[in-house]
């Protein structure tokens, strides 16, 4: 799948979903708190736990920062697939990963995000 998105830049659409469906990718609806959104990426990490600093009254999208801190000690981004619906896929690239997935993203009209 590299090879065909990187190097030849092509992608038909089982590619499109092989790669956003992975099993590295979770599914969580927008009503998420501090111990939800830490277990999703210790989950996607494959570690035991994850460590996220927020104040205890955060919530969905306001946590993003606090994730992105966290995740930038690991050269990681916090990503969406953003399906327009009440729901999140998120994943995780390496940072330099981001701006190269971003295009291809653009490219093949698919919505991906990095979360702010």
């Amino acid at each position: 799948l590299h090879q065909r998105l990187i190097v030849d830049e092509g992608m038909n659409e089982g590619d499109l979903a092989e790669w956003l469906f992975h099993e590295n990718v979770f599914h969580h609806d927008w009503k998420f708190d501090a111990e939800d959104l830490s277990e999703v990426l210790a989950d996607l990490l494959e570690q035991e736990s994850f460590e996220l600093a927020a104040p205890d009254d955060t919530y969905g999208e306001d946590l993003f920062p606090f994730a992105q801190q966290a995740l930038a000690t690991q050269q990681l981004r916090l990503m969406n697939y953003q399906n327009y619906g009440d729901s999140y896929h998120f994943f995780v690239l390496p940072e330099y990963q981001v701006d190269t997935v971003l295009q291809l993203s653009q490219r093949l009209g698919c919505d991906l995000e990095a979360l702010v």
